[in-house]
């Protein structure tokens, strides 16, 4: 049997408030002060069924609070800002989180725009009923957590449970797999003025090599980013599909 939320272990002492609100101000996210608690519940949650099932190889609560939950939310500033290029209605996206694992980054997505609709898939099922657990613990509506392979799924099929979704505005990866993969497996599910986004440690120099010479109409951008308490680099690979490159998008900057 998985674990439940009961008795799990005490978490949240070492998590120094300020310290805390300190990294979310930093990364542009002073909003989020107000949910710390249930950032430190999502951490309980994780290690506890971390004992059982290998969701992370992340044990004590400080580097998940770092390498995990600051790494994610250091993200939203620039996918707000991307997706705000987008043709979607104000304050309204369809996201995929390709290979979610703990539910990283879909839960945190969703506790910071809960008008998203955050379709969370992962192959392995017990990772998948950790993130619908974790989901409902937080009390976030807008994550549906699915249980298959990103190449067998497909919109309109009941199984799947995508409803009216006819394309994703956004296809978020970390650490999943090679730019190449990551875009062959879920290119099915984006939706036409959609983008990719692969969260990666170091620019992937030799990963962009090979993609752009499959892939020579494509548009791609990396974009460093730094995360609070975290002492190695970080990037974000944003990839959008030839029928992005347009004149009503204004050129996007490329940091090398």
């Amino acid at each position: 049997m998985l674990p439940s939320t009961q008795s799990t272990p005490q978490v949240g002492a070492k998590l120094e408030k300020h310290r805390a609100y300190e990294a979310l101000g930093s990364i542009g996210l002073p909003e989020l002060r107000s949910q710390i608690y249930l950032l430190e519940q999502y951490i309980k949650l994780l290690m506890h069924w971390n004992q059982r099932i290998n969701l992370t190889a992340i044990r004590d609560e400080e580097r998940i609070w770092t390498h995990h939950i600051l790494d994610c939310l250091a993200i939203l500033p620039l996918v707000r800002a991307r997706l705000a290029l987008q043709n979607t209605k104000t304050g309204q996206a369809n996201v995929l989180d390709a290979g979610t694992g703990a539910g990283l980054p879909a839960l945190l997505l969703a506790l910071t725009e809960p008008t998203w609709n955050i379709v969370a898939v992962d192959a392995v099922e017990k990772k998948v009923r950790f993130v619908r657990q974790a989901s409902a613990m937080m009390g976030l509506k807008g994550v549906k957590p699915i249980h298959a392979r990103l190449e067998q799924l497909r919109f309109g099929e009941d199984s799947h449970g995508l409803g009216q979704i006819q394309g994703f505005d956004m296809i978020v990866s970390r650490a999943y797999a090679s730019l190449d993969e990551f875009v062959a497996s879920t290119q099915h599910l984006c939706h036409p003025m959609g983008f990719y986004c692969a969260m990666k440690g170091q620019v992937p120099h030799h990963e962009i090599e090979t993609f752009l010479g499959a892939r020579p109409n494509w548009q791609l951008e990396t974009v460093r980013f730094e995360v609070p308490g975290l002492d190695a680099q970080r990037c974000a690979v944003i990839i959008r599909p030839p029928a992005l490159k347009q004149a009503s998008l204004r050129p996007l900057p490329v940091s090398n």
